[in-house]
């Protein structure tokens, strides 16, 4: 078998990931629960207020995050072709995106050869890639929340009809 196959990275990059290579949030809101269990021996209703504490407590820490990320500027990421981004999306969607623009930027600056475009960046997180911004930059433009896939929006629609008008923001 070829040493490429025994990493997980060359698998994991052909799929729609979001960059997500762990589940150590599935596995935090198991310890909490576990935490807040006393015993293996507990009935139902004593499992039922314990899961929906860490239901309670796993809102509360979303929400407060939410609430930071969506009113938090963060200057690293002013890139004019950026701006319409900021406080709509999430820091690790902006900090992807950020690194776009720098190869985007030393593309047009002529720092390095533009290569071809493969949509690999895209097609694993849903993000614009560098060649897209390249193209914005050059004229002018500026990314829109409908380069982005809907799982790095801090807002996310209600129902399919506000979905429609935002994608035609």
């Amino acid at each position: 078998m070829p040493l490429r196959f025994e990493f997980a990275h060359f698998s994991i990059k052909n799929h729609r990931n979001f960059g997500v290579r762990v589940t150590s949030r599935a596995e935090g809101a198991h310890g909490l629960l576990k935490r807040l269990l006393k015993s293996r021996r507990i009935d139902l209703h004593t499992l039922l207020r314990a899961i929906e504490e860490t239901l309670e407590r796993l809102r509360a820490n979303f929400e407060a995050h939410l609430h930071e990320q969506s009113s938090k500027k963060v200057l690293r990421y002013s890139d004019p072709v950026m701006a319409p981004l900021r406080y709509r999306v999430g820091f690790a969607a902006l900090k992807l995106i950020a690194g776009q623009v720098d190869i985007a930027n030393s593309f047009i600056r002529g720092d390095r050869p533009t290569t071809t475009c493969t949509r690999a960046f895209n097609f694993q997180y849903g993000l614009p890639c560098c060649h897209l911004i390249k193209r914005l930059k050059e004229l002018g433009a500026q990314l829109n929340i409908k380069h982005l896939e809907p799982h790095w929006w801090l807002k996310k629609p209600v129902c399919l009809f506000d979905m429609l008008i935002t994608m035609g923001d």
